[in-house]
């Protein structure tokens, strides 16, 4: 009898351990990959960046609008875009973010907006 009841408790264990098996893993999704959505501003800002790069780094000024006056940024280090957004290292170590729609002119001469 006692054999009986080992055989039966031995094949109810084995049952559960194959049926928990066979359940499938939950698959962890991946990261989602990032989409960027091409914006006139955007494309604005890549353009600013990219003209920017192509000037002498230690004479380019920005004008750029602000509230109701116009506004020269100088000593400029490196200019890049993000977003529709230039962000704008100075030579004394700050970092300034401007959006591309409020740019005026950006030189590295002598004209004025």
């Amino acid at each position: 009898m006692k054999l009986l009841r080992l055989l039966v408790l031995s094949a109810a264990l084995l049952a559960a351990a194959q049926a928990q098996t066979a359940q499938p893993t939950p698959q962890v999704p991946a990261a989602l990959p990032e989409v960027h959505i091409a914006s006139p501003v955007a494309d604005l800002a890549k353009g600013y960046a990219f003209a920017a790069s192509q000037m002498s780094e230690s004479r380019v000024v920005i004008y750029y609008r602000s509230e109701e006056k116009t506004v020269a940024l100088k000593g400029i280090r490196s200019v890049r875009a993000s977003g529709g957004v230039l962000l704008i290292n100075l030579s004394g170590g700050d970092l300034v973010a401007i959006s591309a729609e409020r740019i005026l002119l950006i030189t590295d001469g002598g004209r004025t907006p």
